[in-house]
């Protein structure tokens, strides 16, 4: 009103203007002071802390409010010279200011998010490292991207047209998705043979790409030269086909359980020297020797055998989850073991024998528990087309000890089931 009044008397001294009348009011509606509610739980909630009632009372008062307590905390009367206090919510933002808001104490807010559990993908990779690094293989890290004439033989049953090949490539050598990790590795191995390394054994954990299986992960390894360093206290020993069935029962074992091997075929391996990897009853991979073409193609050394393996992690992992772990007490009671010598088609795969065998070794009066492949003759005294295979059995019985009765019955019904399946006989 005081501004008004001094603008009007400013306008009328310069002759801006004459006062033509008194002072009239237009606004529409009169403000009256207001009646606002502050709840004593909703000031301690919005601030962090609590604020003495009377220091309440005195903060609103001293900026010219009326206070009044009610049961849950006050009714405040605002003048109308406040206009920036609207709601309930500026009343607690008064109080706060005026208090102080360095008088908060620090706090770390809780954490209702729950932490991320880790990938399993890690832990179980970093266990198939630490399998193959023990059994004195080195880690390989090669490129996803390969030339499509290296895809071809491994594209999935022959298949060439789930090839993935890219629309805009680096170069011509770098034009397909791998559909394995075995040209990499074989890459790998040429490489280290052209720089002098004759005894090379790699493996690589990544991901192979199809456009039938989409992004599958794996592990693969090639291996060629001595499988044991040359020592004075024995001669090297050239790798051969057990040794990298070996490294794939190795990651099997410490993965998902036993596996079993039966013959198969691929385009890239030797026919007799390749065997599909079985967990669980589903195949996992394939173990084998590399075809003399597909090594010289690689650059791998056409004189030197080159043995591969490589199996579905992912599908590991399934047998994995399936698998229940048992825990068995330590065994009381002593074991019996028998030797077998048995002649049989030497086109009979030995797995096919060690079936025949555990299952008929379940049925006996003693619980077969071990079966050992440790001899193979062929020669004077066995006949053309059969072969001499020496195998030891293991019984063993959890809460008693077996009589000599009780294992004969055994290893008469196994070798029984042996006659009847396969036509074997003793040596």
């Amino acid at each position: 009103m005081a501004a008004l009044q001094r603008a009007t008397a400013l306008m009328t001294e310069i002759g801006a203007g004459r006062v033509i009348g008194p002072l009239v009011d237009r606004y529409p509606r009169r403000q009256g002071p207001r009646r606002l509610r502050l709840r004593r739980a909703h000031l301690g909630r919005l601030l962090g802390m609590a604020v003495p009632e009377s220091e309440v009372v005195r903060i609103l008062r001293s900026l010219g409010m009326s206070v009044a307590s009610t049961g849950d905390g006050w009714e405040v009367i605002v003048p109308t010279f406040r206009v920036d206090v609207l709601r309930e919510i500026d009343l607690v933002e008064e109080v706060g200011r005026h208090y102080g808001f360095d008088k908060l104490e620090p706090a770390f807010p809780a954490m209702d998010v729950p932490a991320t559990p880790p990938d399993p993908r890690i832990s179980r990779d970093q266990l198939v490292r630490r399998v193959l690094t023990a059994g004195g293989l080195s880690e390989a890290v090669t490129f996803g991207f390969i030339e499509a004439a290296a895809a071809e033989p491994f594209a999935p049953e022959g298949r060439v047209n789930e090839l993935v090949g890219l629309s805009n490539p680096l170069s011509a050598k770098f034009d397909t998705l791998r559909p394995s990790l075995l040209p990499g590795l074989l890459d790998a191995v040429a490489r280290n043979r052209r720089h002098g390394r004759r005894d090379v054994g790699l493996f690589e954990i990544g991901s192979r790409f199809t456009t039938g299986a989409g992004e599958t992960g794996g592990v693969a390894l090639a291996w060629t030269g001595a499988a044991v360093p040359n020592h004075w206290s024995g001669g090297s020993r050239e790798v051969d086909f057990f040794d990298v069935k070996g490294a794939a029962e190795a990651v099997c074992d410490a993965l998902a359980g036993s596996a079993r091997f039966r013959p198969s075929t691929r385009a890239f391996l030797v026919p007799g020297q390749t065997a599909e990897v079985v967990v669980a009853g589903s195949p996992v991979g394939v173990v084998g020797e590399l075809t003399a073409a597909v090594a010289e193609q690689s650059g791998a050394p056409p004189q030197d055998k080159v043995y591969v393996a490589e199996m579905d992690l992912g599908l590991l992992a399934a047998v994995r989850t399936e698998r229940q772990e048992w825990v068995q007490p330590l065994p009381r009671h002593p074991f019996v073991v028998r030797d077998a010598s048995l002649i049989v088609s030497d086109a009979l795969p030995a797995e096919i024998i060690r079936g025949t065998i555990q299952a008929s070794g379940t049925s006996g009066a003693a619980p077969l528990v071990g079966v050992e492949f440790f001899d193979r003759y062929t020669g004077p005294g066995v006949p053309a087309g059969s072969v001499s295979i020496a195998v030891r059995l293991t019984f063993q019985a959890p809460d008693r000890t077996l009589t000599d009765s009780d294992v004969q019955q055994a290893f008469d019904t196994i070798l029984a089931a042996l006659v009847r399946e396969h036509g074997a006989r003793q040596r």
